[in-house]
């Protein structure tokens, strides 16, 4: 793949980050099961995804024991 290949993917890809305000985060319960909740995007001006997670959430107390996260980033379709 060239430079000129690259350019306009990585274009895209920024793009897309930046419409998202969402995703899903699958996290492991202390039961073993999947733990899948909706958490709050933002992007970094590089275009790296940072989730906003709060303390008191159960998807942080999950993460707490078992490191292991999986997040679903996707397209919100808004109702019309």
């Amino acid at each position: 793949m060239t430079d000129r290949e690259a350019k306009p993917a990585a274009v895209t890809a920024r793009r897309l980050m930046r419409a998202l305000d969402r995703a899903s985060l699958a996290t492991a319960a202390p039961e073993g099961w999947p733990y899948a909740s909706l958490v709050l995007v933002a992007v970094d001006h590089d275009a790296s995804p940072l989730l906003l997670l709060s303390d008191l959430a159960e998807h942080s107390k999950n993460i707490t024991r078992d490191q292991r996260v999986l997040p679903l980033v996707r397209r919100h379709r808004r109702a019309r």
